[in-house]
Formats: C-alpha cells, sequence, structure tokens
C-alpha cells in the first residue's frame, strides 16, 4: 500500500502542526512564567479531582491530557471561570499549599491566556473537521492565527513573550504547501464555501476572485 502511494506528496494535518506550535511556545525560555503559571494550575485541578472536591463545584475541573488537543485551554477556562469557587473549597479544606499555589498565578494573566487560546481551540476545530475538505482553509487561517501573535498595549510581559515564542513556533510548524494555496484559489472560484477566507485579502493570491 505504502509503496503504491510513494510518489504522492503527502500533506500533514494542519490541526495537528498548530498544536505542535503552541506546544512548542509554552516550552520556550520566553514563555517560563506562562508554564509555571499553568503547572501550578494542573497541580490544583489534580488536587480537586483526586479529593473528590470537583463534584462540589459547578462546572467540574478539567485535567489536562498531554496525548488530547487543546487540553490547558480547557484546563485553565475551567479554572478561571470559577477562581472564586475553587480558593474558597481550599480555604475551608486548609489546603494553604494548593491555595498559595492558585494566588501565586496571576489573575490577569490567568484570562488573557483563556482568550489567547481559546480561538487557538476553535482554528483546531475548524481545521480538524472530518465531514468536509479542509484543506481550502488552512492557508488563509495562517492570517488568522498571525494576528494572534500581535501584542497589544493590553499585554503584560509575559503575553508578550508568549505571543513572540508562538509566532516563531508558528512559523516553523504550521507550513503552508502550494497546494493549500491552490485549494483555497479552487474553493472561492467554484463558490465553495470557506469560512471567513475572503476577509483575508491580504492572504489570497491567484485565480481568486471578488465575486467568491
Amino acid at each position: 500500500m505504502k509503496a503504491a502511494y510513494r510518489n504522492d506528496i503527502r500533506l500533514s494535518c494542519a490541526g495537528h502542526n498548530l498544536n505542535l506550535a503552541v506546544e512548542k511556545a509554552l516550552k520556550t525560555e520566553e514563555a517560563q512564567v506562562v508554564a509555571h503559571a499553568i503547572k501550578c494550575a494542573k497541580e490544583v485541578v489534580g488536587y480537586f479531582k483526586h479529593s473528590g472536591t470537583n463534584r462540589e463545584l459547578h462546572h467540574t475541573l478539567k485535567q489536562d491530557v498531554s496525548t488530547r488537543w487543546n487540553s490547558q485551554f480547557f484546563l485553565l477556562q475551567s479554572l478561571a471561570s470559577q477562581l472564586d469557587e475553587v480558593k474558597a473549597i481550599l480555604a475551608r479544606e486548609k489546603q494553604y499549599e494548593k491555595l498559595e499555589l492558585l494566588n501565586s498565578i496571576h489573575e490577569k494573566l490567568l484570562h488573557d491566556l483563556v482568550r489567547f487560546l481559546h480561538p487557538l481551540h476553535t482554528a483546531t476545530v475548524q481545521l480538524s473537521r472530518d465531514h468536509v475538505p479542509t484543506s481550502p482553509d488552512v492557508w488563509p487561517m495562517l492570517h488568522r492565527l498571525e494576528s494572534l501573535c500581535k501584542a497589544t498595549a493590553q499585554d503584560s510581559e509575559s503575553m508578550r513573550n508568549l505571543k513572540a515564542a508562538f509566532s516563531v513556533s508558528l512559523d516553523e510548524k504550521y507550513a503552508i504547501h502550494p497546494l493549500h494555496k491552490l485549494a483555497t484559489d479552487v474553493s472561492c472560484q467554484f463558490g465553495f464555501q470557506v469560512p471567513n477566507v475572503c476577509r483575508y485579502s491580504g492572504t489570497r493570491r491567484g485565480v481568486c476572485t471578488d465575486a467568491c
């Protein structure tokens, strides 16, 4: 079977490549503060999972699973959405070490991370759909991903560093092949739907017309 396709071009999964870029960015020296925050969050969530106190929350805390895409986003989101409730239970249970870990995470950084990772989760879902072709989405999606790397005046130093690291890892891991560009152009030309592709005229070239 492999021999039959040895001369064919194989395009790697864009959703997988995006997750590799996120993982690489989070492991860089520039993202040490963010990585420490995620590590502390994991320990707190681990306590709730193993102690049974997780069921006392309105929404259960989500664990990070290394083989599951976006699990760090779900972990941070579940924690950020009920931070006060989590702290109250830790104080009641006299889990002062875990409470100190949680307090070591700057609350703004926690919410900033959730806002940063949410569109990456959305992109992964879009790029990994199995009921429609996704190759036309890969190229225009790059524009959206690159926009996430732009620092804002409201960003902390930690978030600016993370965005810079993600920009580098995105260039390395999220590869655009000429066939991705062709798929986008052909989809536009023949009227197939490519979500939001026409918003990003700066990333479109070739045969795609204004009518798409």
